[in-house]
């Protein structure tokens, strides 16, 4: 079960909020769990939104100073580099996806609002 993060993001975004899993479309594997705010297309993963797993929410914790600091996003069963890091306009450090390389499916289980 994740509980989704409320705050001036997804209030700025329109309060609507749903929450996705992420897997690579070269092999399938499943790469991560994200809160998509607002409507529209996924072009990056903020990481103050990563639900999961957790070395990958870990990063919203630590201290980056620059892009440069985080690593490519890669999948783990076919080393395809997924997303590669950017810091957006409004300071918050994202990873820009590579269309086509990541699809995205509503999560199943249960949700808190």
């Amino acid at each position: 079960m994740y509980k989704l993060k409320n705050d001036v993001y997804r209030k700025r975004r329109g309060g609507k909020a749903e929450v996705y899993d992420i897997y690579c479309t070269q092999c399938s594997d499943h790469v991560l769990t994200y809160q998509k705010d607002g409507i529209g297309r996924l072009l990056r993963l903020y990481l103050n939104r990563i639900l999961a797993p957790p070395e990958l929410e870990r990063l919203q914790k630590e201290p980056i100073h620059n892009p440069n600091e985080l690593s490519d996003l890669v999948c783990g069963g076919c080393e395809t580099v997924l997303a590669t890091p950017v810091q957006h306009f409004d300071g918050r450090y994202a990873l820009l996806i590579r269309q086509g390389f990541i699809k995205k499916e509503r999560y199943q289980g249960e949700v808190r609002r």
